[in-house]
């Protein structure tokens, strides 16, 4: 049966709801918050509206899919530029066939049902994002971006296949839609730049998965270097992007600082070695932290691909363990002065020994204990992790009072830096009391039967409170008398018998130094005879 034309008498009704539709429109795209919430909703009786196209067979439906799509768009929190653009393209869809009802009746039904599926499928899409928690849109933000540049085709497509090509604008269309995607992003930054947002931002993390987050913290701090230093911000991103790793517990996803993610406070540094300065920072403009210079080496290309592999091993440790024994690493500098730094929260009970020393009366088995689980970590990669350099000084003390191990690889790192053994390095004669003999004479390679001497002699240390063969005074003698077969002397005092150093441990500590690395025991068998914390 023939499609019967509207008759003349209704087109002054069609002229008014014309009015009313592009009021409708004209609401429905109004300028949103930086909130990413739309001002002013779409309030019209969408019923009314659709129903005003009654007069052509199918056309009412279409008119209520194009509402539901604009009202769905007040919705939406991330990409609301693009997806309102596409949502006006719908709109345009919707009166081209409304002309098309004048001219070509015979492929109206066809033009009609062929529209209603693809806005079906464009308003269940747009559902599904304004129904999406903003970290995982922000996380699908490219995806989306690319389902709403699909739908322009979709709809060029459509138009194309019924001869209405006067109506694209091709070049135009994908002007605005490069357009609406900067906008989407200026909207995105005013958001997370806005100190205000913090609790909404906070919410937001600790329902959104890992993977959401860490994509949201990279959008943060890439976009933190297009902004100067002291700008407000600068500072907003910063802010927010520091409670977001402090809720979520993940490390920034860019290991190299290079958007003031970290600045020096101390003037001078608050300590240091032959080899590291150790200076005060503050991190994201929020929390206290350690900077720790590598003082003998300056940055080349080589230098800084170098460190980033270790600092990356370092990095990949601490995600597996935790936080349990491993200090977490919050990155590393290279154009900060003339050396190269690594960055790590501030411990403000200070190195292991330092602990013990001030607060004489703490459970030292425990801390034993804990130092060993976080060897057994290292030990249990494949090929093994050797820490290179452990004793009471890098080892530090978090804010429970348990130990983290600190600066592990840094050894391995100068020798592959330097081209020389660690050992050999200038300014390493203080931890000489640590070393096993082996690692003093070629090749003196480290290996985790250098680490078990190593932490036989820190055990020693936090018991006593003292450097292992305190007897002996100079560093470089101390190494000569290792190198002879000479080791620590035993406390017999009741003092540090009840802190743990009995006959039973002392007799494992003997067999970790002994002469020969094969002799060592393992860290897991010297787990499974350490005392009880």
């Amino acid at each position: 049966m023939a499609l019967v034309q509207p008759q003349t008498s209704s087109t002054q009704p069609t002229v008014s709801l014309r009015v009313v539709w592009h009021d409708l429109l004209r609401r429905a795209i109004m300028t949103f918050s930086s909130g990413l919430r739309v001002a002013v909703g779409t309030t019209v009786d969408l019923t009314v509206i659709a129903a005003g196209f009654a007069p052509v067979p199918g056309l009412s439906a279409v008119a209520g899919l194009v509402a539901g799509i604009l009202k769905l768009c007040d919705d939406v929190r991330v990409n609301k530029n693009a997806i309102v653009g596409l949502g006006k393209r719908c709109n345009e869809l919707l009166l081209v066939l409304d002309e098309g009802s004048k001219s070509t009746p015979d492929n109206l039904r066809i033009m009609v049902d062929s529209a209603q599926k693809l806005l079906e499928d464009i308003k269940e899409k747009i559902d599904s994002w304004a129904n999406t928690s903003l970290f995982k849109l922000i996380f699908k933000r490219n995806d989306i971006a690319e389902g709403v540049k699909h739908y322009h085709k979709e709809i060029d497509s459509f138009l194309e296949s019924f001869n209405i090509a006067s109506h694209l604008k091709v070049h135009c269309r994908l002007t605005n839609f490069d357009r609406q995607r900067k906008e989407d992003q200026n909207e995105l930054i005013n958001y997370f730049s806005d100190f205000k947002n913090n609790h909404q931002i906070m919410q937001e993390t600790i329902v959104a998965k890992v993977d959401e987050v860490k994509v949201v913290m990279g959008v943060i701090q890439e976009t933190m270097g297009n902004f100067p230093v002291g700008d407000e911000q600068h500072k907003g991103l910063k802010k927010n992007l520091y409670t977001m790793q402090e809720t979520s517990g993940q490390l920034l996803p860019r290991i190299e600082l290079k958007s003031d993610e970290v600045r020096r406070v101390s003037g001078h540094p608050i300590r240091g070695s032959a080899v590291f300065d150790v200076w005060e920072g503050e991190y994201l403009g929020q929390a206290k932290c350690a900077i720790k210079a590598v003082r003998t080496i300056e940055v080349t290309p080589k230098i800084r691909d170098r460190l980033l592999r270790e600092v990356k091993i370092w990095r990949k440790v601490w995600e597996d363990d935790k936080g349990e024994h491993i200090l977490p690493f919050w990155g590393a500098c290279f154009d900060d002065g003339p050396y190269p730094y690594v960055v790590s929260p501030w411990m403000e009970y200070g190195d292991a020994i330092s602990y013990v020393n001030k607060y004489p009366y703490v459970n030292r088995k425990k801390i034993i204990c804990r130092i060993a689980e976080g060897i057994r970590l290292l030990h249990s990669y494949e090929p093994p992790i050797v820490h290179g350099d452990i004793k009471g000084a890098n080892i530090l003390i978090d804010q429970k009072g348990n130990p983290l191990l600190a600066d592990f690889g840094l050894s391995k790192m100068m020798e592959n830096l330097t081209g020389m053994p660690f050992t050999q390095s200038s300014g390493v004669s203080e931890s000489y009391r640590w070393f096993a003999p082996e690692l003093c004479s070629a090749p003196g390679i480290l290996s985790p039967a250098s680490d078990m001497f190593a932490f036989a002699m820190t055990v020693v240390e936090l018991i006593t409170g003292q450097p292992p063969c305190s007897h002996i005074k100079r560093n470089p003698e101390v190494l000569i008398k290792m190198q002879q077969g000479e080791r620590p002397l035993r406390s017999m005092s009741t003092e540090v018998i009840e802190r743990g150093l009995d006959d039973k441990l002392w007799n494992l500590l003997t067999r970790c130094w002994a002469a020969e690395p094969g002799e060592r025991p393992t860290i897991h068998e010297v787990i499974s005879e350490l005392p009880s914390e």
